[in-house]
């Protein structure tokens, strides 16, 4: 796994692919909400930003293959 990877404009990305999922890393940019926000992510993602930062995590995995949890919003990537 790369620790960044490129988007389609070739721009480093703080939520590069493993593969089998996302990982979403804050400490990848200074304004990290901000960047989610022009990349298109949904507010319910920002909100898992900020309660990141909240809790001091610096890196979340989003696992692919992992269960679906009834009652939280999901979204196609």
């Amino acid at each position: 796994m790369q620790t960044q990877s490129l988007s389609s404009s070739g721009e480093a990305t703080p939520r590069p692919s493993t593969g089998y999922g996302y990982l979403l890393r804050l400490n990848a940019r200074l304004y990290p909400t901000l960047e989610l926000k022009r990349m298109g992510l949904s507010k319910a993602c920002r909100l898992v930003v900020t309660l990141m930062r909240r809790y001091s995590a610096d890196i979340i995995h989003f696992d692919a293959s992992g269960e679906v949890l009834p009652g939280f919003a999901t979204f196609d990537w």
